[in-house]
């Protein structure tokens, strides 16, 4: 008798562990780790101009909002006090406060249950996120993430944007460290470069 309690018991948390969704374990790595490198290919898909623009990119995200960005030639860097916007065509950079870090379009992935409601469409692969504050315009309404097979990463995302042209990031590399290097977020900007200031 005893014995069959026992591997009734096992059998039940042998399916709990089978039940628990790899998303979980994804959304809180990234949720705990000190700092997120994340290499990635972006992918803009408009309809109404019939073109699709590929950039590689870079996100540093620390775990209290700050980051530094590289799109294609773009990059931006928030310090945690102001943020900068340098986009080379245009020959100068934008300086502004910091505003809600989380809800940036790149560093609310490492607070992903804080600015969405998850629901699955095919467990341990793919899942719609679905904006829980439609006040925050930063960020899209709702998106579906793919993750990976084989890792526990992320290996896409989508969204529309306002224009109804698709949005897709591909992460091709992630990685989680329990500290940033903090010169990643220092403005390193050429000196030459115009600096406007918003206030």
């Amino acid at each position: 008798m005893k014995c069959s309690v026992v591997t009734a018991l096992v059998i039940c948390c042998a399916l709990v562990v089978q039940a628990t969704d790899r998303f979980d374990k994804i959304k809180t790595d990234l949720a705990e780790a000190g700092c997120v490198q994340l290499e990635f290919l972006s992918i803009l898909e408009s309809d109404v101009f019939d073109t699709i623009d590929t950039a590689n990119g870079l996100a540093y995200i620390a775990d209290d909002g700050r980051f530094r960005l590289r799109l294609g030639e773009d990059v931006y860097i928030d310090d945690g006090t102001e943020r900068y916007s340098y986009v080379p065509e245009n020959e100068q950079i934008i300086i502004e406060p910091s505003g809600v870090a989380e809800a940036d379009q790149i560093s609310f992935l490492i607070r992903i249950d804080d600015h969405y409601r998850t629901s699955l469409i095919e467990s341990n692969r793919c899942y719609r996120l679905d904006l829980i504050d439609s006040t925050l315009t930063g960020l899209p309404e709702l998106m579906t993430i793919w993750i990976t097979s084989d890792e526990d990463r992320i290996e896409r995302l989508e969204y529309e944007d306002i224009n109804g042209d698709l949005n897709r990031f591909v992460l091709t590399r992630q990685v989680l460290d329990s500290i940033c290097d903090e010169s990643r977020f220092v403005p390193d900007f050429d000196d030459s470069i115009e600096r406007v200031r918003i206030p």
